[in-house]
This record gives C-alpha cells, structure tokens and sequence, in this order.
C-alpha cells in the first residue's frame, strides 16, 4: 500500500488542469473501501468508496464553469488537511440541502480532514461554507 505522502501527491490540485469529475476519477483509489464521508453543516453522512466517488461525481455535475482554486495542504503520519474553493454557477440539482437557484453563482469553501490508514483515506470530514455571489 501508498505511504501518506504518496497519497497527498495522489489528490490532484489545481495545477492538473483537471475539472472537477476528473479530479474526483482520479483520486478515488485512494478512498479507502469503507470509507466515511461527512459534510456536517449539510447533515450529510455516506459510507463506501463507491457511494462517495457517486456523491462527488454528482456534486460535480452540478458545478458549471468550475473555477477550481487550492488554497493550502497539510499533511503529518495519519491525517491530510485539504482547503480549496471552487466558484461555479449552479446548475439547479445535484448538491444535497443546497440552497441556491439554478444559475446562481455559488462559491465554496471546503476545509477536507482526511484520516490515512497505510495510506488510504479512511474519513472524511468536510467543513464547507456555501455563499450565493449576486
């Protein structure tokens, strides 16, 4: 299995040149098969590699003229921190307990805490603030 590093290296950023169902395609490897995923400002909690991957997957769909940017990342043995923001205009459905209009220009801020088990991200937890830009 990956060392920690290695996964670090694993999760692209903005610099791949990647859009953001890309991203999540190329990362989902180093998910961890049992994953967990939160999102607890949304009161969201998936399980599994497969049920994450999807959920990233549909998020990104709804992110039209993604604007990707990685503001920092920070990593020791066990954990992975990951902050990034992303504008986008919504596409109107895709994002679990969104509020925003279709159109919108939304911008989020992610903070990831990932918790590395032998190099796979084990929990994720995502502290997000969601704006409405007029």
């Amino acid at each position: 299995m990956a060392d920690p590093p290695s996964t670090a290296k694993a999760l692209p950023d903005a610099e791949a040149g990647l859009d953001l169902a890309q991203r999540v395609i190329a990362a989902q490897e180093i998910y961890a098969p049992d994953v967990e995923w939160s999102a607890p400002r949304r009161e969201l909690v998936v399980q599994g590699r497969e049920a994450v991957v999807r959920l990233l997957l549909q998020e990104a769909a709804a992110m039209e003229r993604a604007q990707f940017t990685s503001l920092r990342r920070s990593l020791n043995d066990s954990r992975l921190i990951d902050e990034y923001s992303i504008r986008f205009v919504y596409a109107g459905s895709g994002i679990a307990r969104l509020d925003c209009r279709q159109g919108e220009t939304v911008e989020l801020e992610r903070l990831r805490i990932l918790v590395l088990k032998h190099g796979l991200i084990t929990k994720e937890t995502c502290i997000e603030r969601w704006t409405p830009l007029a």
